[in-house]
């Protein structure tokens, strides 16, 4: 009975002493995988936020005049506040490459007259 005791005694207590080793190995591998986790994050964040300076110097630089938007299947100049319609072009739409009707319904800007008819002449039929 005593031996039966001291079985059970020595095999908890080496089950208490083998959590105790690998229990700090499994939070190692936990902390190192939330520090981790955590530099992946702030690097995201610094990324965004780089991104989102640089658009934001773009978009100071350029204080355009004049503004292109489709407007019912046509080319349409815009006055600098981008919602004022100076006047409609003969350019359709559908006649631009995919890359200039993507660029014209987020609205292609000129800072003065000379750029916007340049690019309206390259366009005219």
């Amino acid at each position: 009975m005593k031996k039966t005791i001291s079985i059970c005694l020595f095999g908890i207590f080496s089950l208490l002493c083998i959590g105790g080793i690998f229990q700090p190995w499994s939070a190692k591998e936990e902390d190192s995988e939330q520090r981790e986790l955590a530099q992946q994050e702030a690097e995201l964040v610094t990324e965004q936020e780089t991104e989102y300076q640089a658009m934001e110097s773009m978009s100071i630089q350029k204080a355009y005049s004049y503004y292109i938007f489709e407007l019912d299947g046509w080319l349409a100049v815009y006055g600098k506040d981008g919602q004022t319609l100076l006047f409609e072009t003969n350019i359709r739409f559908e006649s631009l490459e995919k890359e200039v009707q993507e660029r014209v319904l987020e609205g292609v800007g000129f800072a003065d007259e000379s750029e916007l008819y340049d690019f309206l002449e390259s366009y005219s039929s």
